[in-house]
């Protein structure tokens, strides 16, 4: 799927978006050529049993992960951040969960950019809408760039969203150096 902007021609560069979770973990490649336009590689989402403990999920998302990483030369990484939740223990196991990604990632490749956004900047950098629902991003993902999300968790679309605004951020970031400024 391509979803154009221009016509001119440049280099790519892969961004891996991924919304990190325990049970379901989404993820989406996708291609930006110079800015220019943005192909959907790749997305889904990796579902780990409710029966296995953490150690073994975590084992599982590895497998995955560098699956991923064999197939694609990830040039930027960008996370959703962990949400504070009532439950710290929640918020413990997703930080284990970012973990994993960032040591597989490390390992993958040395030069790796990373990016990461919490899901409030998610939502408004896609919706305009900050505090909305997760299926109102999926359904904003779906009309508006056409991506196909049937019969699939949220997590999927939260991770094309996630990798969506790594190409965005990525873009002020050039144009800010370029007049020598900083974030």
């Amino acid at each position: 799927m391509t979803l154009k902007t221009d016509n001119r021609k440049g280099i790519s560069r892969l961004i891996l978006g991924l919304d990190p979770g325990s049970y379901h973990t989404g993820f989406a490649v996708i291609e930006e050529k110079h800015n220019l336009s943005i192909n959907v590689l790749s997305y889904g989402v990796w579902n780990f049993s409710k029966v296995k403990k953490l150690p073994f999920r975590l084992g599982d998302l590895a497998k995955e992960l560098e699956k991923l990483l064999e197939k694609y030369s990830i040039d930027t990484l960008v996370l959703e951040n962990i949400f504070l939740d009532k439950n710290v223990k929640t918020s413990f196991v997703l930080g284990q969960v970012r973990g994993v990604c960032l040591s597989l990632l490390a390992k993958s490749k040395a030069n790796v950019e990373f990016l990461e956004h919490s899901p409030t900047y998610v939502k408004k950098h896609i919706t305009g809408n900050g505090h909305c629902s997760k299926e109102k991003v999926q359904e904003f993902l779906s009309k508006i760039h056409g991506i196909d999300f049937k019969d699939m968790l949220l997590d999927a679309s939260d991770a094309v969203a996630v990798a969506l605004c790594g190409v965005n951020s990525k873009t002020t970031e050039e144009a800010l150096e370029k007049q020598n400024l900083r974030l």
